[in-house]
């Protein structure tokens, strides 16, 4: 079905006119349960969700999973104990 397709120019998949009207189509016509990946705030998480997005929730899970086990790695109990020393910066620049 997609031999001989060239894909060689195609740097990302994302729609340029990714929007929440877009997801709001997107959910009335994708029967399956509706994933949307890089949900950073919860007002983002919550727009999400109004607009019929269902992944939402487990990424969050996973987020907190994640943050659990990097407690339990730095000897933490509670995110109050968590200081600038236990932060790294691995941003460019």
């Amino acid at each position: 079905m997609f031999a001989g397709l060239d894909i060689s120019a195609v740097t990302d998949l994302t729609p340029i006119d990714m929007t929440w009207d877009y997801l709001k189509r997107l959910r009335a016509i994708w029967p399956r349960k509706l994933v949307v990946k890089g949900i950073v705030t919860r007002e983002d998480a919550e727009l999400a969700v109004r607009h019929g997005v269902e992944g939402v929730e487990g990424v969050l899970d996973i987020m907190r999973a994640e943050l659990l086990i990097a407690m339990r790695q730095a000897g933490t109990r509670s995110i109050s104990e968590i200081n600038r020393s236990y932060v790294v910066d691995n941003r460019c620049g």
